[in-house]
C-alpha cells in the first residue's frame, strides 16, 4: 500500500472525532454556500427551444403547400418570388446571420396574422430586438418598391367601372376614385375638374367631394326607388356606391393582413410604411398567382390593384390643396352640379 493510500474503513491519522468533526464543517460549509445563493439569478439561455428560424423556414416551403398559406398568407412561388425582387433590386441589404426568407417570413407572420414581436421572436429563436429590426428593414424596402409598384391602373379617360355603369356615368366621369388614406396621384391635376369621392371626415373642398352632410348615407337606409327624400339623399346613395368599391378592397386587404384591424401603437410615420408595405405585398402576390384563395374568397371583389407598367418612374408628390372658402363654396357648387341632374334622371328619362 502506498503512502497516498487508506484502508477502506480506518484512516491512520483521523480519529472517530475527527472523522464527525469533518464531516460537521462540511455540513456547515455547505448550508453556508446554501445561504449565500439564495435569490441570486444565474443566466439561462431563453431562445433554445424548438427549430431554428432557418429550420422553420425550409420545413414551411419544402413541406405541405397549404402550410406557407396560413402561416404566411402566400403561395410558396409568391414567397419565393418576393424574395427575389428584394434581392434583385438592391433595396434590403443582407441582415446579420437572418437570411432574407427568414426576415421576410418575421414580416409576414407579424402582419398576417397581427402577433406581438414576443410570440414570433419565440417562434423564431430570436431577442425582440432582432425581430423587431428585421420588421423594419423588411417594412422598408417593400415601402420603397411601393412608389412603383401602387399606381392607378386607369389613369387615361373615364374609368370602366363608371363608364359601365347608367347611374354612374356621366354624373361621376371626373371621379378618380374613393379616398381612404390613399396618395393623390398627380397624374390627374385639380385644376382638370378631378376629384376624390371621401367620406364626411373631410372637407368640401378642391379635390374632396363628401357626401351632403346631415342625410342618409349608408345604402341599407334605402329599400325602394321611391324612399329618396330628394336630390341630395340620392347623391349620397350614389355616392356610399361607388365608395363601397375601394370598402371591398380594403377589407379584402385587411383578411390577408390582419395588422390593419388593430394596428400597433407605433408612430405614425411607422403605421403608414407598413400599410403601404402590405399593399406592395398584396399587389406583387396578385402578379404571381392573381387567382389566390384569398382573393377568390371574397367573390364580388373587383379589384384594380395590378401594377402599372407605366415607364414613368419619377417620384411623385402630392399637389397643395387649396383650403380656402373659395375652393369650399367650388366643390359645392360642382357637387350640386352632379346631384341635380342626377336626380332629375334616376328614372332613366
Amino acid at each position: 500500500m502506498s503512502d497516498n493510500e487508506f484502508p477502506d474503513d480506518d484512516h491512520p491519522f483521523l480519529g472517530d472525532g475527527d472523522a464527525d468533526a469533518l464531516e460537521e464543517a462540511y455540513m456547515v460549509w455547505l448550508m453556508w454556500m446554501t445561504n449565500e445563493n439564495v435569490g441570486r439569478r444565474y443566466p439561462m439561455p431563453q431562445h433554445n427551444i424548438g427549430l431554428r428560424g432557418d429550420q422553420y423556414i425550409q420545413g414551411v416551403l419544402n413541406g405541405n403547400p397549404r402550410t406557407c398559406v396560413e402561416m404566411f398568407r402566400m403561395e410558396v412561388t409568391a414567397f419565393e418570388y418576393i424574395c427575389q425582387v428584394l434581392r434583385d433590386t438592391l433595396i434590403m441589404e443582407p441582415t446579420e446571420r437572418t437570411e432574407l426568407e427568414e426576415s421576410l417570413a418575421i414580416f409576414c407572420l407579424i402582419v398576417g396574422h397581427g402577433q406581438g414581436q414576443r410570440v414570433v421572436a419565440d417562434r423564431f429563436q430570436h431577442s425582440t430586438k432582432t425581430i423587431n429590426r428585421h420588421v423594419k428593414t423588411v417594412t422598408r424596402a417593400l415601402h420603397e418598391l411601393g412608389r412603383s409598384l401602387i399606381r392607378p391602373t386607369h389613369i387615361v379617360g373615364i374609368h370602366p367601372y363608371i363608364a359601365s355603369n347608367r347611374h354612374n356615368y356621366p354624373w361621376f366621369q371626373n371621379c378618380l376614385g374613393a379616398m381612404d388614406g390613399t396618395m393623390i396621384s398627380a397624374a390627374a391635376p385639380a385644376h382638370l375638374g378631378y376629384y376624390y369621392l371621401v367620406d364626411v371626415a373631410f372637407p368640401c373642398i378642391e379635390m374632396f367631394m363628401p357626401p351632403y352632410p346631415r342625410e342618409r348615407y349608408h345604402r341599407s337606409d334605402h329599400y325602394n326607388k321611391d324612399g329618396f327624400r330628394g336630390y341630395k339623399d340620392y347623391f349620397n346613395y350614389r355616392h356610399s356606391s361607388l365608395r363601397n368599391v375601394i370598402e371591398r378592397t380594403f377589407s379584402l386587404l385587411k383578411r390577408r393582413f390582419r395588422i390593419l384591424y388593430a394596428m400597433p401603437p407605433y408612430r405614425p410615420v411607422r403605421q403608414g410604411m407598413i400599410i403601404t408595405a402590405c399593399c406592395t405585398l398584396h399587389n406583387m402576390i396578385k402578379t404571381v398567382t392573381p387567382n389566390d384563395e384569398i382573393i377568390q374568397g371574397i367573390s364580388n371583389h373587383r379589384s384594380e390593384m395590378q401594377n402599372s407598367s407605366t415607364e414613368n418612374e419619377s417620384k411623385e408628390t402630392s399637389p397643395v390643396v387649396d383650403m380656402s372658402s373659395e375652393s369650399a363654396q367650388a366643390m359645392g357648387a360642382m357637387r350640386d352640379a352632379i346631384a341635380l341632374p342626377m336626380w332629375a334622371h334616376r328614372f332613366g328619362q
